[in-house]
């Protein structure tokens, strides 16, 4: 028994799939991650086979187009590179040259970047067990969200269909007719405390709680300089935002100054990504990374940008927040943090100024928005994320895998209308290039 993750995406996407296989192998479990080198020396280290994916995820993307996307919170712009039809092409033929020469593998987790492509690999690898693990619950009644996303993936899927893959199965790719996403198992790694889980939802669509990584080099220390920070005054605001390029849409030192400027003097700072000349102007600042899951809960307020995995461990500190969204679904987390109490949507970083942000962090530390985040951390606290989604994975890998037998009367509606979408985009684009 093994279980191999493909996973594609930034460093956030790919935390929670370290975090699981490295408790897979804790309990025994052989586990291989197939994901793009600049994460291999990460992944290594934490003891975890590695295989390496064609791409490099900061370099495949347009760093101008990345900074008119970030400005305008348009990400269409970024989508024909992220979903290079080519590059996922060569994935799935990567994937499937590993799977045939490890027979060890038992069940294959397909990440969520790659969900859409895991019937084609299931059929085309003989059938080897797949399923589909997300980050976030996707609503099934969202008629842009499934249109938008059928847009983007059918010119990848039409490519990879007309690619040889002969030597892994007879299957005429072309002519064959795969069945939805949906048949296969399918698993929400995230929180029902945040984001509900959906009532019209079939027993078998599993949301079984968050899974956070703990720090890389597998301790729980705060360097001595923060320790000392935080030792001699009030508990610090947290400012960072993860690998989102803050600088590409704004002068983030100015902006961090402003900021400052317009607190209050006791107010104290933790800033993440930028050098360390603020402190040198405020005394009360330190720029700094620490393992969130240490740092958070000694914080009074935390200042993110909505991943998943931030949004998940600012929850878990029982602190309240405010949320500066920049792209993909980190809208949809802090629309569902403002409704549990416990923070702030402060809507596109882009369009925030320091004086701005700094009146939103004396409102998240209202009375009633840091209970709701006390008591959302205790809940956050209660969840069972990474068990729960070792326990499952453990018991598909281990022979107890079964495709979807029903699907709910809104999935079978949402497969028919897709497919005939796609129908029609696929012949729309076919003729506009004749």
């Amino acid at each position: 028994m093994k279980i191999a993750f493909v996973v594609l995406g930034s460093r956030g996407d790919v935390q929670p799939f370290v975090a699981i296989a490295k408790e897979l192998i804790r309990r025994g479990i052989p586990a291989v991650i197939l994901a793009q080198r600049l994460f291999q020396p990460w992944i290594e280290r934490e003891g975890i086979q590695f295989v390496d994916l064609p791409g490099h995820l900061t370099k495949d993307m347009s760093e101008s187009l990345v900074a008119q996307a970030l400005t305008t919170g348009n990400m269409k712009l970024l989508l024909n590179d992220f979903y290079n039809k080519e590059r996922l092409g060569k994935t799935v033929h990567q994937v499937l040259t590993y799977l045939k020469n490890d027979k060890d593998v038992t069940l294959v987790v397909c990440g969520p970047a790659v969900t859409f492509l895991a019937p084609m690999m299931h059929y085309l690898s003989d059938s080897m067990p797949g399923i589909s693990m997300d980050l976030t619950i996707w609503s099934l009644n969202s008629i842009v969200q499934s249109a938008s996303s059928l847009v983007v993936h059918a010119p990848v899927l039409k490519h990879v269909r007309n690619l040889d893959f002969s030597e892994f199965s007879n299957i005429n790719m072309v002519k064959a007719v795969l069945p939805p996403q949906r048949i296969l198992p399918h698993y929400f790694a995230c929180s029902h405390n945040i984001m509900p889980r959906p009532s019209d939802w079939p027993a078998d669509i599993l949301v079984g709680g968050n899974v956070l990584y703990e720090n890389r080099f597998g301790n729980n220390l705060l360097s001595p300089e923060t320790e000392a920070f935080l030792d001699d005054g009030d508990a610090p605001v947290y400012i960072g935002f993860g690998s989102m390029a803050a600088d590409l849409c704004t002068d983030f030192f100015a902006f961090i100054n402003e900021v400052v400027e317009h607190s209050a003097q006791a107010t104290r700072f933790i800033v993440k990504g930028i050098t360390g000349k603020v402190g040198k102007f405020w005394p009360g600042t330190v720029v700094t990374s620490e393992p969130h899951n240490v740092l958070f809960s000694q914080c009074s307020v935390i200042v993110h940008h909505g991943g998943a995995g931030k949004t998940a461990e600012a929850a878990r500190g029982g602190k309240p927040v405010v949320i500066c969204t920049f792209c993909t679904d980190q809208p949809l987390w802090a629309e569902y943090i403002a409704k549990t109490g416990a923070g702030i949507n402060a809507g596109p970083f882009c369009s925030l100024t320091g004086k701005q942000l700094s009146a939103l962090i004396n409102k998240a530390q209202e009375p009633k928005t840091t209970a709701a985040a006390k008591e959302l951390g205790y809940r956050m606290r209660e969840e069972r994320g990474l068990e729960n989604a070792c326990d499952w994975l453990t018991s598909l890998a281990g022979g107890d895998f079964a495709l979807r037998e029903e699907l709910t009367w809104l999935e079978w509606f949402w497969t028919g209308f897709l497919s005939f979408f796609g129908f029609q985009f696929l012949s729309f684009t076919k003729k506009k290039s004749e």
